[in-house]
């Protein structure tokens, strides 16, 4: 498997300095994970990701701060990702973040 690192801030997601994004294949199925690492503003959410390609999308719930990438959405050139979060009736959603696959 292989992890795909991000930093959540407030309502910001970027890819996570240092963690290798290149040469990322199409078509992979629960091989790839995304990894998050929130910021204390997350402390206490319950959180989904919701993920995009061309083709569909898929929305699952962050475990322990990671989630599994279907191959229902690693089937293009890129997929997105967006994380959405939800605490005592407050809803937060971060911007949305592209990943490029060959």
């Amino acid at each position: 498997m292989r992890d795909l690192r991000f930093k959540v801030s407030g309502q910001t997601i970027e890819k996570e300095t240092g963690c290798d994004f290149t040469g990322i294949a199409s078509g992979t199925d629960n091989w790839l994970n995304l990894v998050f690492s929130f910021d204390a503003s997350w402390a206490g959410m319950a959180k989904v990701v919701c993920m995009r390609d061309s083709n569909g999308v898929e929305t699952n719930r962050v475990v322990n701060g990671k989630v599994a990438i279907p191959s229902s959405v690693t089937n293009g050139k890129f997929f997105s990702i967006q994380i959405y979060g939800k605490r005592n009736g407050q809803l937060v959603s971060t911007n949305k973040l592209f990943v490029d696959q060959t």
